[in-house]
C-alpha cells in the first residue's frame, strides 16, 4: 500500500503517476532523460573570459595620475580681496580710535574737580556754615563800600540771582547769572564786585578733604537805598 502523506507535507500533491527527482538546475539546454541529470558539456569559454565579459576593466592610476586626481577634487579657498582687507583695517583703525576717545573722557572725567553746591536752603556743615558767612559779609562789605556810582545815580534797584563757583585757593573761577534782574547794569555790577572782592578765603581742611570747588548761590538786591544785601 502507498504512504498516505499527512496534512500540510511538503511535497504532497494528487497526481497519479510517481515523479522522478528534478535536477539540480534546470534550464532550457537541459532536459529530464530517465531520471538522471545530464552531464554539462564544456565549452571553449574559460573563467577568465566570463569574468571579462561580465565586468568592465579595471582602470589603473599611477602614482602621478593619483595626485592630480586628488588636488583637481580639492577646492581651495577663496582668498580675501585687497577691498576687503583694506575696509578691514579701516573698521580696525576707527575701533582703536573710538576706544581711545571713550577712555579719554573717563580719564577726563575722573580728573574732573569735586564740586560741592551751596545755596541759603542747603545743608551746610559747621565749618561750611562759618565759611559762607564769611564770603557774604566780604562781599557785601566790598559792595557797600564800592557801590556802583550809576546805579546810584540812576536810582536803580532790584534783585537777581547769582552763582559764583570758587577754588579751593579762594580764586573765582566763574560766575554766572541764574536770573537777571532785567537790568544789565545790576547784574554786571554785582559780579564787578565779587571780583573787586576776591580772593577770598582758601578752603578749610576739612571743606579741601571733601571737594575741590564751591558753588555759592545767592540773591542780590540792589536797594532803593543805595545800599547791597544778599541772602
Amino acid at each position: 500500500a502507498e504512504h498516505i502523506a499527512s496534512e500540510n507535507q511538503l511535497a504532497s500533491g494528487s497526481t497519479d503517476q510517481e515523479n522522478q527527482p528534478s535536477a539540480p538546475f534546470t534550464g532550457a539546454s537541459l532536459n529530464a532523460t530517465n531520471g538522471i541529470a545530464p552531464v554539462q558539456s564544456i565549452t571553449s569559454s574559460s573563467p577568465a573570459s566570463e569574468f571579462s565579459e561580465q565586468h568592465e576593466p579595471l582602470v589603473v592610476l599611477n602614482e602621478a595620475q593619483d595626485n592630480v586626481f586628488i588636488n583637481d577634487a580639492v577646492e581651495t579657498p577663496d582668498q580675501p580681496s585687497l577691498d576687503y582687507q583694506e575696509k578691514l583695517s579701516e573698521q580696525q583703525l576707527e575701533l582703536a580710535k573710538l576706544v581711545a576717545e571713550l577712555r579719554q573722557e573717563e580719564n577726563d572725567y575722573a580728573k574732573r574737580p569735586r564740586v560741592n553746591y551751596i545755596d541759603t536752603l542747603s545743608a551746610k556743615t559747621a565749618t561750611e556754615a562759618t565759611y559762607v558767612r564769611e564770603w557774604v559779609e566780604k562781599v557785601e562789605g566790598v559792595g557797600n563800600l564800592n557801590y556802583p556810582d550809576e546805579v546810584r545815580n540812576k536810582h536803580l534797584s532790584g534783585t537777581l540771582i547769582l552763582s559764583v563757583l570758587l577754588n579751593h585757593d579762594g580764586t573765582v573761577e566763574l560766575m554766572e547769572v541764574r536770573s537777571s534782574a532785567g537790568k544789565s547794569l545790576l547784574d554786571e555790577s554785582a559780579k564787578r564786585i565779587v571780583n573787586i572782592a576776591s580772593p577770598y578765603q582758601a578752603f578749610p581742611p576739612e571743606m579741601r578733604e571733601s571737594y575741590d570747588q564751591l558753588m555759592i548761590t545767592r540773591t542780590w538786591l540792589f536797594g532803593k537805598d543805595n545800599t547791597l544785601l544778599t541772602e
